[in-house]
């Protein structure tokens, strides 16, 4: 996945007694089953009504009708799901009342403030940017072979985590992995960048 998720309108407008209903459109398991517990975290507020990990699935998903928000990957199953999401817009009868559709390649189109995660992520250093490519890259090893990848000890790898989850607002490898997929991280070109 490349580049951040943004908003396609303002999901606070929801009535406050309905839960915002979410479907989610990921091929990855891990950042599906990631993005189903942080939306379930926020229950009683949001839930997950479907999901979908293919274009197909997406196009056919009985669900879709019930969404208030569509979370998207363009990039769905191999897929360019970028001609979905203008088939989703045409098709108002199908999607009902959605309120926005969020997509991980276009930028923000609501936003005017500050973006908390854009000041997050420009915290990084080159370094810890690294780091984050090479923990998503390689997210069933162990920690000690990362750091042996990224040419340190497992000591200094823990305490640049520490500052990273602390920048980021994370907590362990699973939300930064869900973190840095979500916004584009794990896809950066690596660098090779001396501690």
């Amino acid at each position: 996945m490349n580049s951040s998720y943004s908003y396609g309108a303002d999901a606070d407008t929801r009535p406050a007694q309905r839960a915002i209903r979410v479907f989610v459109a990921e091929d990855h398991k891990i950042t599906l089953w990631g993005l189903q517990r942080l939306i379930d975290a926020n229950s009683p507020r949001m839930e997950v009504i479907g999901t979908a990990s293919s274009h197909a699935e997406l196009m056919n998903h009985d669900a879709i009708p019930n969404a208030d928000v569509i979370l998207l990957d363009l990039d769905l199953g191999g897929e360019d799901t970028g001609a979905s999401l203008a088939s989703l817009r045409l098709h108002r009868a199908l999607l009902g009342d959605v309120l926005g559709v969020l997509t991980n390649g276009s930028p923000s189109a609501v936003s005017r403030q500050a973006d908390p995660d854009a000041e997050r992520i420009a915290s990084l250093t080159p370094r810890e940017r690294e780091i984050v490519v090479t923990m998503v890259r390689s997210s069933g090893a162990k920690q000690l072979s990362v750091a042996d990848e990224l040419h340190m000890s497992e000591h200094t790898l823990r305490n640049h985590l520490t500052t990273i989850y602390s920048k980021l607002c994370v907590h362990g490898r699973l939300e930064l992995h869900v973190y840095a997929t979500a916004h584009g991280l794990g896809a950066a070109t690596r660098s090779r960048v001396d501690a």
